[in-house]
């Protein structure tokens, strides 16, 4: 389902009805956007399991939530803080 709907997003691309008036780049975040989403659905939430199936770190997936893609933390499961040792 996922590849399903990168390819709709590639054909309109082929077919010039994304790329007037906005930039590759635009372009290139708004599918990213999309598959960081659904893969935050899939994973209901779970950043960690969402990472792991896109084939990049939790860390890489992070970053992208709380810089490019802010408006996707309210799809994430609260943050839990591990316990210390002391």
């Amino acid at each position: 389902a996922t590849l399903r709907e990168i390819g709709v997003h590639l054909a309109a691309i082929e077919e010039e009805l994304v790329l007037p008036g906005r930039g590759l780049s635009n372009v290139k975040e708004s599918i990213e956007r999309d598959v960081i989403k659904l893969a935050l659905e899939r994973a209901h939430g779970s950043v960690t399991i969402a990472a792991r199936n896109l084939g990049i770190s939790f860390q890489a997936l992070t970053y992208m939530l709380n810089t490019r893609h802010k408006d996707l933390l309210k799809y994430r499961t609260p943050v839990r803080r591990r316990p210390r040792n002391q």
